[in-house]
Order: C-alpha cells, then structure tokens, then sequence
C-alpha cells in the first residue's frame, strides 16, 4: 500500500499523533553533506533528550515538516516514526508554534 492511500486509510480524519512503521514513509537519506551536521546534531538531541515533535504530514501523503527527523530517527534505528496527520497545517517549520503541545516522548519506542 503506498503512504498516500494508507494515510487516507487510517488518519483521514484524525489530528492525533500516531506511531507508523518507517517502512511506509518511503525513501529519506541526508546524502548532501551541508546536511550531515544538522542531522548528526539532531541524532545528539534525540539521544540525549529522548523527546521530538512529530513529522507533520498531509492527507494526501506528503510530508511537509520533518525530513531531517525522519532521517535521524532512521538513522538511530527506530522502527515506528511519529507522524500528526492534519488538515490545518500552517507551513512548513510552523508545527511547533501552532501545535505547542506537540512534542513527545521516545522513551521506550525504539
């Protein structure tokens, strides 16, 4: 099942966080090496903090707000992503401001 009829599937109407295996997110890797310090720097933060704010994702399948955090949690080995399905997403970058409470744990999801 392709991410787009999946999300359609499953979160249409939702705006909670879910946990979605990171398989269905389809293809992400940092092969640019301007990008190798911020994802290395965000691998720190998760390790250290064990908090992150979900990677924001559109019903029709796109991911808007999150690709450097896919990266990195791919990367640490998680295997379940945090994804918030919405329909009054705001632009990229803007998750945080307009969703304050969106952050949550890692602890125990790897």
């Amino acid at each position: 099942m392709r991410f787009k009829e999946y999300i359609n599937e499953k979160f249409k109407k939702s705006e909670d966080v879910q946990w979605v295996d990171e398989k269905i997110l389809g293809k992400a890797v940092a092969d640019n090496p301007r990008l190798r310090k911020e994802i290395d720097d965000l691998k720190n933060q998760i390790k250290t903090n064990q908090w992150i704010l979900p990677l924001a994702v559109t019903t029709e399948g796109f991911i808007v707000d999150g690709f450097h955090r896919l990266v990195a949690l791919r990367e640490l080995g998680y295997k379940k992503i945090p994804i918030w399905v919405g329909t009054q997403y705001h632009g990229a970058g803007r998750l945080r401001d307009s969703y304050p409470g969106l952050t949550i744990s890692l602890k125990g999801r790897k």
